[in-house]
């Protein structure tokens, strides 16, 4: 195997890897340094309760805008709509040999269907006013 073949393999199964771990890093570094928040609390002498209902309205400010998964929709129908553009750019100049935009058209087809599922979910999720 030529070492372009090795890269190619070990880029593809290494960075979602890479990226996987490094979240999974993150996240258990977040949640510690929130359960040392606590523990100092505690240990300043604030009472139990007091400390429950102060991580709790942080923990409401961090919550996620309703409107997050619309615009997340969008963005990526735009997205989409960009890489059918340049996929009508490739087999119009005949770059690659023409072939190299039906690759494009087909990922511009999975971004849109991932941005109306984006939509749907925020759709069906909105609250209902009465």
């Amino acid at each position: 195997m030529d070492i372009t073949g090795m890269l190619a393999i070990i880029i593809v199964i290494g960075g979602p890897m890479a990226i996987a771990i490094t979240a999974i890093i993150s996240d258990h570094r977040s949640k510690q340094k929130r359960y040392e928040a606590m523990l100092k609390a505690v240990e300043l002498g604030k009472n139990p309760e007091e400390v429950k209902r102060m991580f709790a309205e942080e923990k409401e400010k961090d919550g996620k805008d309703p409107n997050s998964r619309l615009r997340g929709g969008i963005i990526v129908i735009a997205v989409a709509l960009g890489l059918a553009l340049m996929a009508l750019v490739f087999n119009q100049t005949l770059v690659f040999g023409g072939h190299f935009g039906n690759f494009y058209l087909g990922a511009s087809a999975f971004l849109l269907v991932l941005g109306l599922a984006f939509i749907l979910i925020w759709w069906i999720s909105k609250p209902k006013s009465k």
